[in-house]
């Protein structure tokens, strides 16, 4: 258990109750706390659960914007190691990817997940948002080739909707 994970228990437990991702009871939308950050798994986010840890909205916007803020430092990095182009966007949208489902873990209102999850089936086929290969295509699609490809996926990965963003305060 992760050392945060042991503060918040033992916060809850001398609290009498629940609390956020940053402390506090009730989920509050705080900025998040220096170095917090999205839980590593599907099981993470349960631990967390059953440490009595909630989320707002809010946090686990901040939290997925946070995750994929790395994605350039990240990118800069394979492609200095010679990382071929199509590697490094598969790994940015798997970051992508995994943030959307974390996240959508996290939300504690099954219809909103179910709401996200219903666009991205009618959007994208697939209730957890585009694949890879459909990315590709699309990409084909607006006459993109080769490398072009890749770096608009790459690209892609790090842009969010702002409208959303702007709702939640971030």
């Amino acid at each position: 258990m992760s050392a945060l994970l042991r503060l918040l228990l033992a916060a809850s437990l001398l609290a009498g109750g629940p609390v956020s991702c940053l402390g506090e009871r009730g989920g509050g939308a705080s900025e998040l706390a220096e170095g917090q950050t999205l839980p590593a798994s599907l099981e993470d986010v349960a631990a967390r659960r059953e440490a009595g840890i909630t989320w707002s909205n809010r946090q686990i916007r901040a939290l997925y914007l946070r995750e994929l803020s790395t994605i350039p430092a990240r990118d800069a990095a394979a492609k200095a190691a010679g990382e071929p182009i199509e590697a490094r966007a598969r790994r940015a949208y798997e970051l992508r990817r995994r943030a959307r489902v974390i996240t959508r873990a996290m939300m504690s209102d099954p219809a909103e997940v179910e709401q996200l999850r219903a666009r991205d089936l009618e959007r994208y086929g697939h209730p957890d948002g585009p694949t890879f290969d459909g990315l590709v295509e699309s990409a084909r699609e607006k006459g993109r080739s080769g490398d072009a490809i890749y770096q608009s996926i790459i690209d892609s990965a790090q842009r969010t909707d702002q409208a959303v963003n702007r709702g939640l305060g971030l």
